[in-house]
């Protein structure tokens, strides 16, 4: 972020991240959403200092359970908020 100086080293361990979605140089990102009621989806991108597209992920609300106890975002498990 160019409000804190310095860049990511990656010096702590976040469970919660989905893989490739770590991007060590400056990029801002992107959330989209879109579709009918009941079928909507989430596109997730990054890109980098350029405009070009260096990351996306795709999350449709068919892929997650309404009261589910956490929700599955690929191989990354949330718990559900209370």
């Amino acid at each position: 972020s160019p409000v804190v100086p310095g860049k990511y080293l990656g010096l702590y361990k976040n469970s919660y991240s989905v893989p490739g979605s770590i991007l060590y140089k400056r990029n801002f990102g992107k959330i989209s959403i879109s579709g009918p009621a009941g079928n909507r989806n989430c596109k997730l991108e990054i890109y980098g200092r350029g405009g070009q597209k260096k990351w996306e992920y795709n999350i449709n609300s068919n892929e997650l359970r309404k009261n589910a106890t956490a929700v599955a975002v690929g191989k990354v498990i949330f718990p559900k908020s209370k």
